[in-house]
C-alpha cells in the first residue's frame, strides 16, 4: 500500500514537469530536423543546379 502510494504521488507530481521537458525536447527535435533539411535541400540545390 505504501508503494503505490508513493507512485501515485509521484506520477501527479512529475505531469508538471513532463510538459515542461516534453516541450523541450520536440522543440529541440524540430529545430535539429529544420537544421537537416535545411542542409538536404542546399545539398541537392548545389548539385543540381551548380551555380
Amino acid at each position: 500500500m505504501f508503494f503505490y502510494n508513493f507512485y501515485a504521488m509521484d506520477f501527479h507530481i512529475n505531469i508538471f514537469n513532463n510538459d515542461l521537458y516534453l516541450s523541450n525536447f520536440y522543440a529541440k527535435k524540430a529545430q535539429e530536423l529544420n537544421e537537416i533539411e535545411q542542409e538536404f535541400r542546399t545539398k541537392n540545390r548545389f548539385i543540381l543546379h551548380p551555380e
